[in-house]
């Protein structure tokens, strides 16, 4: 292997690239905890459920069931409607959105655009069209003045549901592998090799003459009894 390359010059040149980057002083464990992060998005993600609720009732309810949508109009006022809606929106994409706007609009300046600027790309110009909508609709041709502040603030939760789901999925894992490693079997008491294994028997062992049954017959005449090594024994030579 080559010379390896200093940690903070890695980090130097990852930060350059547009990816900040640091080091760590000490070293992470293997299995990283997912429990902050799906905490954060629970927590981004029902608030940003309570904001959108309202929003998607109130637009889809009025296309599934035109009763409610001219009961909406009559009591609250279509004007005073998108303008709520505005509000809540806004609410959504500056508060629990604002994790996919810092990461997703700059990456595109870098050549490298990701899933966050999508979302942010998508949101943004759904919040943009019914903004103008609302507050500006001579901007816009007559037949075109439509508002879809329900669009982006559902691409955001929904996309915060399942970065949430995933990041509790990763967690479990996490700790399942766990589980596993500490169920792995012990090692032996000693680690020792081939060559540095020794027996527990006596290096020499003594060796009796033996006969077979027709030698003792014979007295042993005309044939030599064969040697035959002696069952190990724990006794010194």
């Amino acid at each position: 292997m080559g010379r390896g390359i200093a940690p903070h010059v890695l980090a130097d040149t990852v930060t350059a690239k547009g990816y900040p980057a640091q080091v760590q002083r000490e070293a992470a464990p293997h299995l990283h905890d997912h429990g902050g992060d799906a905490a954060g998005l629970r927590r981004n993600f029902l608030i940003a459920l309570v904001l959108t609720l309202p929003i998607f009732v109130a637009e889809m309810g009025g296309h599934a069931f035109p009763a409610f949508h001219h009961w909406l109009h009559m009591t609250i006022g279509q004007q005073t409607l998108w303008v709520l809606e505005f509000l809540l929106t806004t609410a959504v994409l500056a508060g629990p959105g604002r994790m996919f706007f810092r990461i997703g609009f700059p990456a595109p300046l870098r050549r490298a655009p990701e899933m966050n600027s999508l979302v942010a790309l998508r949101a943004s110009a759904a919040w943009a069209y019914s903004t103008v909508a609302t507050f500006a609709p001579g901007l816009l041709p007559a037949d075109s003045v439509h508002v879809y502040f329900e669009a982006a603030a559902a691409i955001v939760t929904l996309i915060l549901l399942g970065r949430r789901l995933e990041a509790r999925a990763k967690g479990r894992a996490g700790e399942a592998i766990g589980r596993l490693d500490q169920l792995a079997p012990t090692p032996p008491m000693s680690s020792v090799t081939a060559r540095s294994w020794k027996s527990p028997w006596p290096s020499c062992i003594p060796a009796t003459s033996w006969c077979t049954s027709e030698t003792r017959r014979t007295g042993g005449r005309g044939r030599r009894c064969r040697p035959r090594a002696a069952a190990p024994s724990t006794k010194p030579c």
